[in-house]
């Protein structure tokens, strides 16, 4: 038994500290009722081996854990690098006349990307893919930029900014 606390206060207490939040964290106990085990395990436990322990199984536990944690990290990285492989973002091209004008009006960049897809002709929808946005938040994005502008829909854009004729 530890002096000045037990495993479930040191556990709690190295929770505490930023460096120790995710560090996998093995119960070596003399305690082995299942309250005690399920207290550990709620707390983020990796393991609880009772004692007397074989210093080998705790070695073979604690590597299993460590290899464990650095595949599941390549598994998530390569799934993070595949992820990102698969979007295309098409570039924004911005003339100078354009980035002053939305300027101008207080357009964030955000909107700017709005106004340049809605320039070029595409439904909400396209936008909504091709800025990897739902079509709720182009429409929000539509809106604010519509109120900054004091137009009405699509067609008076397009003629504030010169891309329509009429």
């Amino acid at each position: 038994m530890m002096d000045e606390m037990d495993g479930i206060e040191l556990l709690s207490e190295l929770r505490k500290l930023p460096e120790h939040q995710y560090t996998p964290f093995v119960f070596l106990s003399a305690k082995a009722d299942l309250e005690t085990k399920v207290n550990g395990y709620n707390m983020g436990a990796v393991d609880y081996m009772h004692k007397p322990f074989q210093m080998k199984e705790l070695s073979l536990k604690i590597k299993a854990h460590l290899t464990n944690n650095e595949n599941q990290k390549f598994a998530l990285v390569k799934e993070i690098s595949r992820t990102a492989r698969s979007f295309s973002v098409e570039p924004v091209i911005v003339d100078a006349s354009f980035e002053e004008q939305c300027n101008t009006y207080s357009l964030s960049a955000r909107e700017m990307d709005v106004v340049q897809n809605i320039l070029k002709g595409k439904t909400y929808r396209e936008i909504s893919d091709v800025m990897h946005i739902s079509e709720k938040t182009v429409s929000s994005h539509i809106s604010k930029v519509y109120s900054k502008l004091k137009v009405g829909n699509k067609f008076e854009l397009m003629k504030l900014f010169g891309r329509a004729d009429g």
